[in-house]
């Protein structure tokens, strides 16, 4: 019988899928006998589940003991035990599935990953050793198991009682066996690298890899376990994700710019804000300012992320000047937010704020005649009404258009929050948030500087 758990498949309420198969040798095959979704990996609950197996098999094998004779199985103790105390009389060989300690050879530089068994050890998944002998030291000789075959391979190793190597042969006559150990070595210095190096939260990892993995698989067969490596490697580098405003902290390397200048300059329990200085000298000379909120990037624990952003006319083109997370919608944290932002401008200049009205509503109105006059005066006679009915308290003379510019104040909030969306799989954690929105920032800095020094042409104004 073979037993081991998934953390890959299992759902995201369980710990892992645990699953066992046997090998049928008359067949030559294995065949999966059970699966289980544990909700942790405590002996009482390895017990609680063989029993089950044990009672289930009984079933079906009426006046048969049911005992197997031989549990492969990774070093687990908690596993080991409850099968033990199932199952009296079962052997357990333990697999080499997955490394349990990784050690270097100072001699050769050789990555060595040796795995607790018994009897043996095994050497980059290629080479085998068998305990030979134990010393008065406390040390222990093990030869490679080729040794009993033809090819007789003189190889050896020899560890402390901690498991450190204190000599080792490397004279491998079994060329297959020295290739892949070559072929390991490279493997292990691109996962070294991989851990070393920090890789965008916005890379799609299936899509980089499906670029790379053809030609290098064709140089490196063993390469194809790379993938899982990287992924691994990014969900390490992520910060754990917070949950509430309550858990944001009040330093992070996202609060500052590329530059490294200020980024984050307020925070509350309902409220965060980022502006960078280049984005608040933006927001004090330009006189127009949009704002819109998006809910779609917000993260989990917020309800929207709140962006200003401007129009500078002499460049012809649009810039964000801040980013604001949202606990909740009330005029209270508008007030605040503004506050915040207006706190650290120096010259403050009178600004039209546009918001999103309801020009949506008035695209889909079709309203059919056959006089175009009639047609006229029954859509004048439409917002009259609906100004008297809705717009009360708005200045409807603020709608659309500003400065005879046709850039329709919905779509240049929206068209940005459309882009923003498609950076993200689906929501984002608040480190993913911030590290986008830190990469927007120095984007629009690079881009304004260039523009400004004449190394890229503005854009033109549609006639």
């Amino acid at each position: 019988m073979f037993a081991d758990g998934t953390f890959y498949i299992a759902p995201i309420f369980g710990y892992q899928v645990f699953i066992t198969r046997i090998y049928a040798p008359e067949i030559n095959s294995f065949y999966t006998t059970s699966l289980s979704i544990l909700n942790n990996k405590e002996q009482a609950t390895y017990e609680l589940l063989f029993e089950e197996l044990k009672k289930n098999a009984s079933k079906y094998n009426k006046n048969i003991i049911v005992t197997p004779k031989i549990l492969h199985c990774d070093f687990e103790k908690g596993l080991s035990n409850a099968v033990i105390k199932i199952f009296p009389n079962i052997t357990i060989k333990y697999c080499v599935w997955h490394y349990k300690r990784s050690l270097e050879v100072q001699k050769n530089r050789l990555c060595y990953n040796e795995v607790e068994r018994k009897e043996q050890i095994i050497l980059n998944r290629k080479y085998k050793f068998n305990l030979s002998s134990k010393r008065k030291d406390n040390s222990k000789k093990y030869k490679c198991t080729e040794y009993k075959t033809l090819n007789q391979c003189p190889s050896f190793i020899i560890l402390n009682n901690e498991n450190q190597i204190l000599e080792y042969d490397d004279s491998h006559n079994h060329l297959e066996n020295k290739f892949g150990a070559a072929k390991s070595i490279v493997k292990n210095k691109i996962k070294d690298e991989i851990s070393k190096s920090s890789i965008p939260f916005n890379v799609n990892i299936k899509r980089t890899y499906g670029e790379i993995s053809q030609g290098m698989g064709l140089i490196c067969p063993g390469y194809n376990s790379i993938k899982s490596q990287v992924t691994r490697s990014r969900r390490k580098q992520l910060i754990p994700d917070i949950t509430t405003f309550d858990e944001i902290p009040n330093e992070s390397k996202y609060y500052k710019t590329k530059r490294d200048e200020n980024f984050m300059i307020f925070k509350n329990n309902d409220l965060i804000v980022f502006q960078s200085p280049f984005q608040a000298e933006l927001f004090s000379k330009n006189k127009h300012i949009f704002a819109d909120g998006t809910f779609h990037m917000a993260p989990i624990f917020s309800y929207q992320v709140f962006i200003t952003r401007t129009y500078v006319t002499e460049l012809n083109c649009f810039y964000t000047t801040s980013f604001s997370i949202l606990k909740i919608i009330k005029q209270t944290t508008y007030e605040i937010l503004f506050e915040e932002i207006k706190k650290i401008l120096v010259n403050i200049i009178v600004l039209k704020l546009h918001q999103k009205y309801f020009i949506a509503i008035l695209k889909k109105l079709k309203i059919k005649s056959e006089c175009q006059e009639h047609n006229y005066v029954q859509f004048l006679e439409f917002l009259e009404y609906f100004k008297k009915t809705y717009l009360i308290n708005f200045e409807t003379e603020n709608w659309n258009y500003y400065d005879n510019i046709e850039h329709i104040t919905n779509n240049v909030s929206e068209t940005f929050n459309k882009y923003l969306k498609k950076l993200f799989a689906k929501k984002p954690t608040f480190f993913q948030l911030l590290s986008e929105l830190q990469k927007e920032e120095s984007k629009y800095y690079i881009d304004y500087e260039r523009r400004t020094a004449g190394i890229l042409r503005n854009k033109k104004q549609k006639n």
